[in-house]
């Protein structure tokens, strides 16, 4: 059996997974693309069945080429192959039968770009020109007997053979002589076909970008069904955007070369990549009813860099100078580089009304220490008796409140506290700013 992907000429199963089965006295066609409910296509035979083993799809995948493991002792003529037309899957049509030059059995055979290599049990393996299947024409360019002793219909000799090395090495397994390692004594002078197709190619996050041959291969060809593809330049940076020209060249394993031309433009479609600022709360400025909104970006909170422009601007909104209120604001951050591709971030900016809110001591007399504090804070009033305390963090949430008190000195545990600002007001008059390490 044979399973490909199929890019024949049936454009009606394009790209669909189809199953090839020889399978005893017919070839079946299944569409397998659904593992879970394949679908019959169609099934063909022909004459003198003996018993049909094998089959190989020409490198179009127009013709399915036969092997028939019975048909030579049954019916008594030379080794038969039979060319099945799959030019429509749905209504396969048997094209004509090549006969072989001894009554050897035919077992396993394989194409590989115009030949087709047979392994014909006591006849060893035999090398076939297919080029000019289409009208009907197959000939035996050479072959290596494995089994010398003799070339008739018996199982024995070469049961199988391997085509498809790049080196053109061919391997064959003999049942009776075991492995061997062989290689086309002709002379390949004809070089390959080089075909180009356009590229284009984008550059990575460092401005650079590889490319391959095959990225350029518009199906490059060659007799023996390989081809090895490169392709210069192949390196690519921000200074090559743009169209730019680069040479295809095709080797096969004879060493015979062709060349082409094709445009590899290079594009950058990475925008820039921003270091952006992180959520925040704030109060408001000392002594007014709102905050100053700063310069993020030249201050260096905010920053962008990019693959190729070395050189970016960054808008910020609200604008440097805004004055906001209490509330939450998005700060946004916009920037586009010199090959029009533009990045956005942002952040939330939290602003909470604290009132009365000083640094130091607040007032003669009121004193908070230690500042910063990782467990305890001392409050201590020299004139006027303490009543009541709270803390409060940056949001606005109250965390501590004492009431009722009547004492100069209180002594309070913040330890549970996560480190960062908080504020201690006193007696609903006096504010003070402290630090939890």
């Amino acid at each position: 059996a044979q399973v490909v992907t199929y890019n024949g000429p049936d454009t009606d199963y394009t790209g669909r997974e189809i199953f090839l089965g020889s399978n005893t006295d017919e070839v079946v066609i299944v569409d397998i693309t659904d593992k879970s409910n394949p679908q019959s296509i169609s099934t063909i035979s022909y004459t003198d069945v003996g018993y049909t083993h094998q089959g190989w799809f020409t490198e179009d995948q127009r013709y399915f080429i036969v092997g028939d493991e019975g048909d030579e002792n049954g019916s008594g003529f030379n080794t038969r192959t039979i060319v099945l037309d799959f030019l429509d899957l749905d209504n396969p049509q048997f094209h004509f039968s090549y006969f072989g030059p001894t009554a050897a059995i035919d077992h396993n055979g394989y194409v590989k770009g115009d030949k087709y290599y047979l392994a014909n049990y006591r006849a060893g393996i035999r090398v076939i020109d297919i080029s000019d299947i289409e009208n009907g024409n197959m000939v035996e360019e050479g072959y290596f007997d494995s089994y010398p002793a003799s070339n008739s219909a018996g199982f024995s000799g070469a049961w199988n053979v391997y085509p498809f090395f790049a080196s053109g090495n061919i391997v064959i397994s003999d049942l009776n002589r075991g492995f061997f390692l062989v290689k086309s004594a002709l002379v390949d002078t004809t070089d390959p076909v080089a075909v180009c197709q356009n590229y284009t190619a984008e550059l990575d996050e460092n401005g650079n970008v590889n490319i391959v041959g095959e990225d350029v291969d518009g199906g490059s060809t060659d007799n023996s069904g390989f081809v090895t593809l490169t392709v210069t330049p192949n390196v690519f940076d921000c200074s090559d955007l743009g169209p730019n020209t680069v040479t295809l060249t095709a080797t096969d394993p004879s060493g015979n070369t062709d060349s082409c031309t094709a445009t590899v433009t290079v594009v950058d479609t990475l925008g820039p990549v921003f270091d952006c600022y992180q959520n925040e709360t704030v109060p408001y400025d000392q002594g007014q009813s709102f905050y100053t909104l700063p310069d993020y970006v030249s201050n260096g909170d905010v920053s962008a860099t990019d693959n190729c422009t070395t050189s970016l601007t960054i808008t910020q909104d609200p604008v440097a100078g805004t004055e906001l209120t209490n509330g939450t604001y998005t700060i946004s951050f916009e920037s586009t580089d010199d090959e029009g591709n533009t990045s956005n971030c942002s952040f939330e900016l939290t602003v909470v009304e604290i009132l009365s809110v000083e640094d130091g001591i607040l007032s003669e007399g009121l004193s908070i220490f230690p500042n910063p504090s990782s467990e305890f804070i001392t409050i201590v009033s020299e004139y006027e008796t303490l009543s009541s305390i709270d803390i409060i963090d940056i949001s606005g949430k109250r965390l501590i409140s004492v009431s009722n008190l009547n004492t100069e000195r209180r002594t309070i545990d913040i330890s549970s506290f996560a480190q960062g600002i908080y504020f201690v007001n006193v007696n609903n008059q006096i504010t003070k700013r402290i630090v939890k390490e």
